[in-house]
């Protein structure tokens, strides 16, 4: 019983940082946001969440627009309306209410 126990513990030791070691790797790939305010929620951006990458249309021409956000559920929310939270996103603000 007490060698499985420090089974159990070696691979947790193990386990942990090589996740956080994935995870940090991973923020490096990304690219680096616009902005450092949600443009969904208002609240600072977080360097662990994925950035959104959106095509915002400007002046008639197509500019790519890397959009740093504040967590998981906004990642799935910028898809609602990409070209409102890009363009709210190059103002590092939050964007306005949409008008119904």
């Amino acid at each position: 019983m007490r060698i499985a126990i420090a089974v159990v513990i070696v691979a947790m030791t193990l386990v942990v940082p090589l996740a956080a070691a994935e995870k940090a790797e991973a923020a490096k790939e990304q690219p680096k946001p616009v902005n450092t305010v949600c443009p969904i929620m208002g609240d600072p951006v977080e360097a662990d969440v994925e950035v959104v990458v959106v095509d915002l249309e400007k002046d008639g021409k197509t500019v790519p627009v890397a959009v740093g956000l504040c967590c998981d559920d906004c990642v799935t929310d910028i898809q609602k309306d990409p070209q409102r939270f890009a363009a709210a996103a190059l103002e590092n603000k939050k964007a306005p209410k949409k008008k119904k």
